[in-house]
């Protein structure tokens, strides 16, 4: 790595601008520059004693001619290229002041998140767009003891406008007109659905999620919608990136969530772990939707838990 060389990365910020219908802005990068042509959010280089916020709002001003009201962190990436090496910290606006124009004549588009993966993007920016599509919250449903229960919290979930699910069939296994009823119901209401230890199945459309010790078995990503894997320490998480899975949960942040007897990991360990990975990381254990702000200032993608207001 470059940094190991003595060469320190380029410091670079960007922003994943959200307007009130959900779409985001882009714009393209001039012809004559790195990565010309292609796809980008805005952003730009952090200049010498310049902090990261300071840099995304001149950023903005310059490039788009807008004053940034609030900004919360995304995502935090490194990145070697074949003649530079950047870091790269995302920050997500949603309040700005002034009407987003290219002010420096370059194409500006919105876009719904599902068409970002149709456009030409520099290779660093793809965690960008996985962190973009994927949910604030993730619903780990509850252990619940007769079918009734099982399909009212799924129902009262969706209602409440939860789009991501995390089923564990150790936990408690479900019939095949159960899966059905789930999958179809989710489906409807554009939600995801992911297992934990799925038996064989014939329907796929579903994503799969590995406890740490079933990661540290496989040598390849399973196929399935989504993958993705509890961890802990950073050889799990680098086990994890290194397979190209679609997120992870770093837990147990307060408290154990999926595993038992291993020690609460705290904030300050949550952040030094998540940032170790250019994958989007949601914190789980002992957490709830109020916690959603400070998770996210921690590096968090968002909250994975059982207990949302």
């Amino acid at each position: 790595m470059d940094e190991e060389e003595g060469i320190k990365p380029l410091e670079v910020v960007a922003a994943v601008i959200r307007g009130e219908d959900g779409k985001v802005l882009v714009a393209q990068r001039p012809i004559d520059k790195h990565q010309g042509g292609k796809w980008e959010f805005p952003g730009g280089k952090v200049e010498k004693g310049e902090s990261r916020r300071s840099a995304l709002g001149r950023e903005l001003n310059e490039e788009l001619g807008i004053e940034i009201s609030s900004s919360t962190r995304l995502i935090s990436i490194y990145h070697e290229y074949e003649d530079k090496s950047i870091y790269l910290d995302v920050y997500e606006v949603t309040s700005w002041e002034g009407e987003p124009l290219g002010c420096e004549g370059q194409p500006i588009k919105w876009l719904e998140p599902d068409e970002l993966k149709n456009f030409e993007f520099p290779a660093a920016n793809a965690p960008i767009i996985d962190a973009v599509c994927l949910p604030k919250l993730l619903k780990v449903l509850k252990p619940v003891a007769t079918d009734g229960a099982f399909r009212d919290q799924i129902s009262t979930s969706l209602s409440s406008g939860y789009r991501l699910f995390l089923h564990n069939y150790d936990e408690q296994p479900i019939s095949h007109e159960q899966l059905n009823w789930f999958l179809d119901t989710a489906a409807e209401q554009n939600a995801e659905v992911i297992f934990q230890s799925p038996p064989a199945l014939v329907r796929s459309d579903f994503g799969i999620h590995l406890d740490s010790e079933a990661l540290l078995k496989i040598h390849e990503k399973p196929v399935a919608n989504r993958v993705s894997a509890s961890c802990y320490s950073p050889g799990e998480l680098f086990k994890a990136q290194r397979l190209g899975l679609d997120f992870i949960l770093i837990e147990p942040v307060l408290m154990n969530l999926f595993s038992s007897g291993r020690e609460a990991l705290g904030w300050p360990m949550f952040q030094s772990l998540a940032s170790r990975v250019n994958i989007p990381v949601y914190a789980a254990g002992g957490l709830s939707d109020k916690d959603l702000d400070l998770a996210r200032e921690y590096g968090a993608q968002g909250i994975a838990s059982t207990s949302f207001s």
